[in-house]
């Protein structure tokens, strides 16, 4: 997971609500740090390249979902497709940012992978 909140706070919330288990890793807004010592938030490339890493991902094999215009930039820029939820709490329609695919629940997000990405079978 990548989210510009913190890291410790995502990952005490994820923990009390029994759903750390879900992540293969939780990175926030103050896990990387660039050369002066700055975090590294999303729309920054550098924030999903290094989550996707640190989960043992590759860009290749990767999809961003979100629900935000930071989620779908950090896609862009890290070059991986990026499906957008209709469900999230950003201000405008998340097809005004321009997803590769958008969903408007969880059990649509299989058949919007693999349309987006048919090499995950």
């Amino acid at each position: 997971m990548a989210t510009n909140k913190l890291e410790g706070l995502s990952t005490a919330l994820l923990g009390r609500l029994g759903m750390i288990e879900r992540f293969a890793t939780v990175c926030g807004q103050d896990t990387f740090r660039d050369a002066q010592g700055r975090n590294i938030p999303k729309p920054d490339r550098r924030m999903l390249l290094e989550t996707i890493a640190k989960a043992g991902g590759t860009p290749e094999r990767a999809i961003m979902v979100g629900d935000s215009r930071a989620d779908v930039e950090a896609a862009r820029n890290a070059g991986v497709p990026v499906i957008g939820v209709t469900f999230g709490y950003t201000d405008a329609p998340i097809e005004s940012f321009g997803p590769d695919a958008t969903i408007s629940h969880f059990d649509q997000l299989w058949t919007a992978a693999r349309t987006i990405r048919p090499d995950l079978g």
